[in-house]
């Protein structure tokens, strides 16, 4: 009982703490290998147990605050503890964690939260050919949907797998942006499009925000060429290539939220 409540005490406690929300296919894990390399946060990307199977439950409020800390706690205890151990910080950048938010910000303290943002299109390329909402991997039954009786909802049936990729970006954008108004002091919004082309502005302010000392420019430069967790396989055009109907779904679900994250035509 008592290694517990020094486990517990270590995790409010420590600082740097922080934890990436975003859709997914933002360049995550790329941005987990250039955090680490500061080698004074222990940076996962998707540390096991993952978080995916309670998401949507998380999302749509099935599972209460409580229920969500027992999760995070048997899930990320003991890793946030060897971090403690070592005299590290700590931080997760897959987008597993997302819809934990709220229950991270309330358990750990000193958490800062960073809502990684990219371009609808890229997102919903990405997503249709990594097959989602197909069935064709064992996290698809773990991605979000309308929570019942909401307009989305109702015509969930209706949409096609483009249709629904781009109300996740949607919803999962939104979500993230409301968290940042509830704590804006503990967020920031950074576009992946800066990360991939190594916008020189980007680094100093993001590093900083996590308190994180920042690598040399060669290094950040070495890690980008490699063109980590790149997707191969599988065809979607892209989207200069995209008739006016495809580009008229994504506007017709996303727009709003394009606008209020900052992309426009």
């Amino acid at each position: 009982m008592q290694k517990k409540t020094n486990e517990q005490e270590n995790a409010r406690n420590i600082d740097p703490c922080f934890f990436v929300l975003s859709t997914g296919r933002c360049g995550t894990k790329t941005l987990s290998i250039l955090l680490s390399k500061s080698s004074e946060a222990m940076v996962w990307h998707e540390p096991r147990p993952t978080l995916f199977k309670f998401a949507r439950q998380a999302y749509s409020g099935a599972f209460n605050t409580g229920r969500l800390f027992r999760v995070l706690t048997t899930c990320r205890l003991p890793l946030i503890d060897q971090a403690c151990q070592m005299g590290v910080g700590y931080g997760e950048t897959g987008n597993h964690v997302t819809f934990y938010a709220h229950a991270l910000a309330k358990w750990l303290p000193n958490a800062k939260f960073i809502h990684l943002i990219r371009n609808p299109k890229g997102v919903i390329r990405s997503g249709m050919r990594r097959g989602w909402y197909k069935h064709m991997t064992k996290y698809d039954r773990t991605r979000i949907r309308p929570n019942e009786g909401t307009k989305a909802d109702k015509l969930w049936k209706s949409w096609d797998q483009f249709e629904r990729i781009a109300w996740l970006w949607k919803a999962t954008n939104e979500y993230c942006r409301e968290f940042f108004l509830q704590y804006p002091t503990r967020c920031i919004q950074v576009r992946a499009e800066d990360i991939f082309n190594n916008n020189p502005t980007v680094w100093p302010w993001l590093y900083d925000f996590i308190g994180l000392k920042m690598p040399d420019k060669s290094v950040i430069e070495q890690v980008l060429s490699q063109k980590i967790n790149k997707q191969t396989t599988k065809s979607f055009p892209p989207p200069e290539e995209w008739p006016t109907e495809l580009m008229g779904k994504m506007y017709k679900i996303a727009w709003t939220e394009m606008l209020n994250c900052g992309y426009d035509y």
